[in-house]
């Protein structure tokens, strides 16, 4: 069963109802039920009961049905709804469901004790009012700039029929400062056409015809010049994720930089093309690896966001992701000191914009944090930091409600398996990376799981557990092959594995490490920078076998020796 809102055009399940709830954030609630009338805490008080929830779920097509755990969150929000407002309502009725007409089921809604009478109520009635109730007053809540330029333009319209024309005017004046700040477009295209028709019959405005014709002009001219940008953006994030491997893509990007739009930010006319115009060289400064040059850009819309902060209250998701890209490229960069003031704006999001951040939003930006923070403390010597945030992470993980995207997730996984490695905590380690080998190769890039291969044998190796270790080089060797990874560090890496399978003897092993340290030195020294296939010091590691000393010791010592 669903049930059709005429205003709202739509179906309504019990799915879209909890979908609605749980996003809302806490301030949202209390704004909820501040605004929440005697009236309206009495009709959500009939749906206070989970087994009348139940029921009424039951009822739903198949597809629509709420699970288990979506209920109960559904009737504990209509609980504490009922909690600022108990002492309104008087004592709880009583539930009773029974066989209705053509066998559905029917809530039946008691009366208090102290009345003999029965009320029937519908189920749907029931499902009706809190959708109702909840959406009526997060619309006044939270209104989109769209939305009230739309309303305001409806007004006007009506109220220039009934020739009102002094209100009208002034719902056209709102909606035209709204588009304005906001530079939506096509809503100031038709705003400036219906200043027109005001002048035309003879309302005194600011403009002449002939002066609004030349704002339309001037307003088409920067909508045309947005579209550009937009148009050349497009070209490069339809080829993206190719952008290393095909020589063709390097041209297009040279094409686009000498573009005539590129040539400086004066030429975007408009702050959305501003945006985009920094958007554009950032993409390709960081597809052909000018890291310094995209931290520039990637700034740049950071502190256009800002100074425009109705940008990002438009559509909040690009300016976190902008962030995002701002904190990698500063970990590329080794500029700590930034990369720690980023990482605080983006952690400050969801309280500085509360009722734009949703719950799915709200825990992809504490991934995000958790990534860049590890990040910060692990390339910055703050090992042990890294080593603390391991449990706090654990926990948010084993609690989160809304899948994470596989990319970040691996991130995570990898950062906490490699903070658990530098304290020997191996077991716990291995586990995390097994988690990372469990994703399919089309959910996250072949790197990491390359990375969690080398780190599971790394464990092994320092464990001595020469069984697993075997079992895991058989896998991984397996997996290089269909992958077809051929670097030479690689085939150096699976050579040192295999040899020491061969010989475990003490003696043995450590000409084997003295020998494979002077090979991947030789690799560094040549330029064959391993990094970008690993993300684990291999030098710094062998150097600790050699010298019986723990790696810990020996990244602190080799991370001092790069920063003095």
């Amino acid at each position: 069963m669903t049930i059709l809102i005429p205003s709202l055009g739509m179906a309504v399940t019990f799915k879209d109802i909890h979908r609605l709830i749980s996003e809302l954030s806490p301030e949202e609630i209390k704004q909820i039920r501040k605004k929440i009338s005697d009236a309206d805490l009495k009709k959500i008080g009939l749906l206070n009961n989970a087994n009348t929830i139940e029921e009424l779920n039951s009822l739903q097509p198949g597809d629509n049905k709420a699970s288990e755990e979506e209920l109960s969150e559904l009737y504990s929000f209509i609980s504490n709804l009922l909690k600022s407002g108990k002492d309104q309502l008087q004592s709880g009725p009583i539930f009773k469901v029974v066989k209705g007409d053509n066998d559905m089921n029917k809530v039946i809604i008691g009366p208090p004790v102290e009345s003999s009478e029965e009320a029937a109520i519908e189920d749907q009635d029931s499902l009706n009012f809190i959708y109702q109730t909840i959406l009526e007053y997060l619309k006044e809540f939270r209104p989109s700039y769209e939305s009230k330029i739309i309303k305001w333009l409806e007004e006007m319209e009506d109220l220039f029929n009934k020739k009102l024309f002094k209100a009208s005017l002034y719902y056209l004046e709102n909606a035209h400062n709204l588009a304005k700040k906001y530079e939506a477009f096509h809503f100031l295209d038709t705003i400036l056409k219906w200043k027109k028709v005001f002048v035309n019959f003879g309302l005194e405005m600011d403009q002449t015809v002939e002066e609004i014709d030349d704002s339309i002009l001037e307003l088409r001219i920067k909508a045309a010049n947005f579209w550009q940008y937009k148009i050349l953006n497009q070209k490069i994030t339809s080829g993206k994720g190719k952008v290393f491997a095909k020589d063709h893509q390097l041209k297009l990007y040279k094409e686009i930089e000498n573009d005539p739009l590129l040539r400086d930010e004066k030429e975007a006319k408009s702050i959305s093309a501003k945006i985009a115009f920094n958007e554009i060289l950032a993409l390709i400064f960081a597809n052909t690896k000018k890291y310094a040059k995209t931290k520039i850009y990637w700034k740049r819309m950071i502190e256009l966001c800002q100074e425009n902060p109705q940008f990002i209250y438009r559509n909040i998701i690009p300016y976190i992701n902008t962030i995002h890209n701002y904190l990698n490229i500063c970990l590329m960069l080794e500029q700590y000191d930034e990369m720690g003031k980023g990482i605080e704006i983006l952690d400050q999001l969801p309280k500085k914009f509360p009722y734009m951040i949703n719950r799915i939003m709200y825990e992809d930006i504490k991934t995000k944090v958790y990534c860049h923070k590890l990040n910060l403390f692990y390339n910055s010597s703050q090992f042990y930091r890294c080593f603390k945030m391991v449990a706090e992470i654990d926990y948010f993980l084993q609690k989160t409600k809304t899948p994470i995207k596989p990319a970040l997730k691996a991130v995570l996984l990898y950062n906490l398996a490699s903070a658990l490695y530098m304290y020997q905590k191996h077991e716990k380690a291995v586990q995390k990376l097994d988690q990372i080998l469990q994703f399919e190769d089309q959910e996250i890039s072949t790197d990491f799981k390359i990375m969690a291969h080398t780190l599971k044998m790394i464990n092994f190796i320092d464990q001595q557990s020469y069984f697993r270790l075997d079992r895991e080089f058989e896998e991984a060797e397996k997996y290089f092959k269909a992958k077809k990874i051929d670097s030479q560090y690689h085939n150096e890496l699976m050579q040192m594995v295999k040899d020491i399978i061969k010989d475990k003897n003490k003696d043995k092993q450590d000409k084997i490490f003295k020998k494979y340290l002077k090979h991947f030195k030789k690799m560094n020294a040549d330029g064959e920078n391993y990094y970008n296939h690993s993300f684990f010091d291999i030098i710094s590691w062998l150097q600790s076998k050699i010298e019986d000393r723990k790696f810990l010791d020996i990244v602190k010592e080799s991370k001092a020796k790069k920063a003095s």
